[in-house]
């Protein structure tokens, strides 16, 4: 034990961080530094927090498929963004001819293309709503 450290240090050391959730010894579901998911969640301002950091993180996915991605209406850019933040950018890639008619710039196939899905199918208001921003002028 090291009288230097400070208390958040020290219960730090004697901690796992665990980056996703993991059952600990008791079988109780934890993350970060002991953080037990069952009794103590999370509060509002910590889901915010990881809120804020997921749409930054798919923001800067969007911009590897879109090299154009700041260029788009902002309509067609939170369409994207609610699609990309659902699926996620491994899914949203597989789009693959919505993609190439966001690239051609033909907006209202890229809407056809987004509703004749199999995430349509399953998320049909979700996806109708995506279709209209798409096609917004």
């Amino acid at each position: 034990m090291t009288k230097n450290n400070t208390i958040e240090e020290y219960i730090k050391g004697n901690e796992v961080l665990r980056l996703m959730p993991d059952d600990d010894s008791l079988g109780l579901t934890t993350i970060g530094y002991g953080r037990c998911l069952e009794t103590n969640g999370i509060t509002q301002d910590e889901a915010d927090m990881l809120f804020a950091n997921d749409i930054n993180v798919v923001a800067d996915e969007l911009r590897k498929i879109f090299l154009d991605f700041d260029s788009l209406r902002y309509s067609q850019q939170k369409a994207l963004m609610d699609m990309c933040f659902n699926l996620g950018s491994t899914r949203l890639r597989r789009f693959k001819k919505m993609i190439a008619a966001i690239e051609a710039g033909d907006f209202n196939e890229a809407a056809v293309e987004l509703l004749d899905s199999r995430y349509a199918k399953q998320l049909p208001r979700r996806a109708g709503d995506n279709a209209i921003l798409m096609r917004l002028v």
